[in-house]
């Protein structure tokens, strides 16, 4: 599944200056972290990150003998960084960003500010609708902030084979909640397609999800606006 992440980022100063600040610190066999930038135009900056991982694993042969390996591998985070919001985007990010960000400061001069952002889904999804002019299930929810007595909340995950906002409101009357992962369902085209959207500014979806769609997911986003965690 293909991943997208949008971040907030602050800096003074042009794209193109923080793009050869990037460039400066370059991906090297030496340095064994940095930038590799693909692109700078005066609107944006497409660059990917490079982290080389040396560790040890241990694996056993039939005989019971075990034996040290080394081994070698390299973290990667493909972005784009711009003026305007949101202002990082990040395709297929691993787990650990601490690497990525950490360079990203550095090249910087530390002049940069780094936040997570986090959206309100109702709000993404409501967004989606009128980019797409149609209509959107949510089959799969996890929900969180679910106040059953006080200081006591509960987590809960929803799937149904239809949209699951009616029987989530039954299962929880009266009991505010927050969205922190959906499953979306709707029609475009001759096709139905599914995405998963997560309150961490994420999107999740398959490889033959047209890029129409998921250019209309990333417009309706950023109307989403600024809100900062």
């Amino acid at each position: 599944m293909n991943r997208v992440r949008w971040m907030r980022a602050k800096f003074p100063g042009s794209i193109r200056q923080i793009g050869k600040q990037l460039q400066k610190a370059r991906f090297t066999a030496d340095s064994g972290e940095g930038f590799v930038v693909d692109r700078i135009r005066d609107e944006y900056v497409e660059a990917r990150y490079f982290e080389r991982i040396a560790f040890q694993q241990s694996v056993s042969d039939p005989f019971g003998n075990t034996f040290v390996v080394e081994r070698l591998d390299f973290r990667a985070v493909d972005f784009t960084l711009t003026k305007s919001f949101p202002e990082l985007e990040l395709r297929m990010a691993p787990r650990g960003l601490r690497g990525f960000t950490s360079g990203l400061l550095k090249a910087s001069g530390f002049s940069m500010e780094l936040e997570q952002h986090n959206v309100k889904l109702s709000k993404w999804i409501s967004a989606i609708e009128r980019e797409l002019a149609t209509k959107i299930s949510i089959r799969a929810a996890v929900t969180s902030g679910i106040e059953l007595q006080k200081g006591t909340k509960a987590r809960i995950a929803v799937t149904g084979p239809a949209d699951i906002r009616t029987g989530l409101a039954e299962l929880v009357p009266n009991h505010p909640f927050e969205l922190e992962t959906v499953e979306i369902d709707f029609p475009f085209g001759k096709s139905s397609h599914k995405v998963v959207l997560t309150s961490d500014s994420g999107l999740r979806y398959s490889a033959k999800t047209p890029e129409e769609v998921i250019s209309a997911i990333r417009a309706a986003f950023e109307s989403t606006g600024a809100t900062k965690k």
